[in-house]
């Protein structure tokens, strides 16, 4: 193949593309190169339109539900310029089509359904944000993946939004096809289907680019799965990215964990082994995109609000710059509901997160500044009990639950819940605060979560208030990250005894339980910790060494 030196205008910069091509708007000279391949122009159309798509953040539980505002959002043009005026690049709309489809033959979306999609659609173009447009939740499809009625629904939904959008800013707007392939659609029946659900948009539209999925839930590792066809070269591969998933998953309720406060507390403190993990999740991802040469776009990605929130914005912030230095495009989930980044209530970004999205810093901070939150006294010791004040604003009258998280070393040791009874009724915001009696503590270094959900059932609008700030009782002693990084504890899950390996020999160790009631205590000895006596379930088991503590680790029994 003869090249020929060709500059492109992009948004960013102009590119000089060789024999190797580097695309713009990537933050290494070592970002993933466009290879000229079979369709040479097909390729770099989807490579550079991947770059359109840059730092994104997807808009979910709006249009995703069976009726939006259902699930806690109601998509404002407001929230679209907030969008804008951050740096964004791309919006990420996951629509529940199939909820608005015909169940027989012409199988019609519904028209007033689709005005509203459009709205939305026009805008983000408006404000030169890139637009991708999902088919999200159709369950029926990824529980009957086989069934001639579903499919042909899904191939009906593409051709009238391949017809319907026929010529709309196509380096702009993008189809992903089907959000995270799942249960019964394995990837086998997903590799099946991808050509013909490709085959029935191109009849249309023939210059759109495709996103797809990969299998598993979009799982990264499950790249390799997937199988594209080789007459196509107009498309990007979406994976999607929660990990740790005991950290940025903790208490999700869609979890198969039995008890949702088993992770509950669990931090992300960017020690090396925390990083190294990601690093190697993104070498993956990379390799797949260089060996195929497909450009990747991380879908979806994010920390839920039940974790702390510096533990947020560090991982958000590193996560982030990966992404951005391995070329990949991304879109952070989501906007303003479980993983949020945006206030709806208060319409601002949560603090720190705008700068850990789309800034260029090293590291985001928080400020452990509240205005929600409160500890009395300020500088408590282990003599004082620990008051906590909650302040907030709500509209109307709303039903709420509201809880507080103690944690320590990322391990949940205090869980304390109240009620507000009476919330006064009102048409404009209403102050109002809530108090907890902590009670005494050791001496440590402590984060107090607070969380809470309002539910305006007048406006059918969901307020989720959420805080953290640390809690420092006088006479600490801090944990020794060396021992705390090298420490090996096994096996897991034990059984009637657990070894200890690299952290000494004859420490104190003691074990709780979820609540922080001491059950056990005794000495390593050569490095053996008898469990026998534990039910079986989820521990938390303290090692101290010379006076300092070196281990704070949740173990599990199962026998």
């Amino acid at each position: 193949m003869h090249f020929r030196e060709v500059v492109i205008k992009t948004g960013r910069c102009f590119l000089l593309l060789f024999p190797v091509i580097l695309l713009s708007g990537w933050k290494s000279d070592d970002a993933i190169a466009f290879n000229a391949g079979k369709n040479d122009q097909d390729t770099l159309k989807a490579f550079i339109r991947n770059e359109a798509i840059g730092r994104g953040i997807n808009f979910g539980n709006a249009l995703e539900a069976p009726n939006e505002g259902e699930w806690g959002l109601t998509i404002k043009e407001t929230y679209i310029q907030a969008v804008a005026d951050a740096g964004f690049n791309s919006v990420r709309l996951p629509v529940c089509w199939s909820a608005h489809t015909g169940r027989s033959s012409p199988y019609n979306i519904d028209p007033v359904f689709v005005s509203r999609v459009d709205e939305v659609v026009s805008w983000c173009l408006s404000r030169n944000l890139a637009v991708i447009i999902t088919i999200h939740h159709f369950n029926e499809l990824y529980n009957f993946p086989d069934d001639p009625l579903y499919q042909n629904m899904f191939f009906s939904i593409w051709k009238q939004l391949a017809l319907h959008y026929l010529g709309t800013n196509p380096e702009k707007l993008f189809f992903e096809v089907l959000n995270e392939p799942e249960v019964n659609l394995t990837p086998e029946k997903w590799n099946l289907l991808i050509p013909r659900i490709i085959d029935s948009i191109r009849v249309y539209d023939n210059d759109r680019t495709l996103i797809i999925d990969a299998p598993d839930y979009g799982a990264h590792t499950s790249l390799s799965k997937l199988s594209i066809p080789e007459s196509e070269d107009n498309l990007i591969v979406s994976t999607r990215y929660y990990l740790p998933w005991q950290f940025a998953q903790q208490g999700a309720w869609w979890s198969d964990w039995t008890d949702l406060s088993l992770y509950l507390g669990t931090t992300w403190r960017g020690t090396f082994t925390e990083r190294d993990a990601m690093l190697a999740d993104v070498a993956m991802i990379r390799s797949w995109s260089e060996s195929n040469n497909i450009p990747v776009t991380i879908g979806e990605w994010g920390s839920i609000m039940f974790a702390d929130n510096q533990s947020r914005l560090d991982w958000t912030n590193f996560v982030r710059r990966q992404f951005d230095l391995n070329g990949f495009s991304w879109s952070y989930f989501d906007f303003g509901v479980v993983f949020k980044a945006y206030s709806n209530a208060e319409e601002r970004w949560l603090t720190g997160f705008a700068e850990a999205l789309t800034g260029d810093s090293e590291t985001v901070s928080d400020g452990r500044v509240s205005d929600s939150l409160r500890i009395t006294p300020a500088k408590p010791s282990v003599s004082d009990e620990l008051i906590a004040r909650s302040y907030f604003r709500i509209p109307n009258s709303c039903s709420n639950t509201d809880s507080v998280r103690i944690t320590r070393n990322g391990s949940v040791i205090k869980v304390k819940a109240w009620h507000t009874e009476h919330i006064p009724q009102s048409n404009t915001e209403t102050r109002c605060a809530d108090t907890v009696n902590i009670g005494r503590l050791s001496p440590g270094t402590y984060t107090l979560i607070f969380d809470s959900d309002y539910i305006d059932k007048v406006n059918s609008i969901h307020y989720s208030v959420f805080d953290t700030i640390d809690i420092v009782i006088s006479g600490a002693v801090a944990v020794n990250d060396d021992y705390y990084d090298t420490a090996s504890v096994y096996p897991v899950p034990a059984s009637d005894y657990l070894k200890v390996d690299n952290i000494g020999t004859a420490c104190e160790y003691e074990i709780y339980d979820t609540q922080g009631h001491l059950l056990s205590s005794g000495t390593t000895g050569e490095g053996f910790i008898n469990t026998a006596s534990l039910m079986n379930g989820g521990y938390i088991l303290c090692i101290n060494m010379d006076g300092n503590k070196v281990l704070s680790k949740r173990i599990i029994v199962a026998r």
